[in-house]
């Protein structure tokens, strides 16, 4: 795997979720002037069930890409420094951070973004502290410290 690669897959997370943004909200106005328009193509689907999906979106895919993060740094793991045991998140960014020699503030940043998902998964918060785009840089940032190539 490269750096590139994971910072492709970051990318390509956004570009999703801001092609679902733009879809759902394209079709909730399409929706305003014919509200039969929804449940035409879907049977049973409301624009209730539509505005829940855009309420949700930016944290459905903040958790898609947090798990693209978690899935580069396991990777890197097990093939750029051989490691078998897969720690927590928190333990496993500390010892990349560590290794790597990230910069406080970055690791603070990413620590950030992964405490959020932690809220979100096991409080059940439904509110982002962090824009979808915050995050993504922030885990973005922290990848830029790892080699080009693993």
């Amino acid at each position: 795997m490269t750096r590139q690669d994971a910072f492709s897959a970051l990318i390509s997370v956004r570009d999703e979720f801001e092609a679902t943004k733009f879809a759902v909200g394209h079709v909730l106005r399409l929706s305003d002037r014919d509200p039969s328009l929804v449940g035409q193509y879907v049977t049973g689907l409301s624009r209730s069930d539509l505005q829940t999906c855009q309420r949700n979106l930016e944290a459905t895919y903040f958790l898609c890409l947090f798990a693209v993060f978690e899935g580069t740094l396991r990777n890197y793991s097990k093939f750029g420094r051989k490691r078998l045991k897969e720690p927590p998140m928190e333990r496993l960014m500390d010892s990349i951070g560590r290794y790597r020699h990230i910069s406080p503030q970055h690791m603070q940043n990413a620590h950030a973004v992964r405490i959020l998902r932690n809220d979100m998964i096991h409080e059940h918060q439904q509110e982002l502290r962090l824009t979808f785009h915050d995050c993504k840089s922030h885990l973005a940032t922290y990848l830029s410290w790892l080699p080009p190539l693993w």
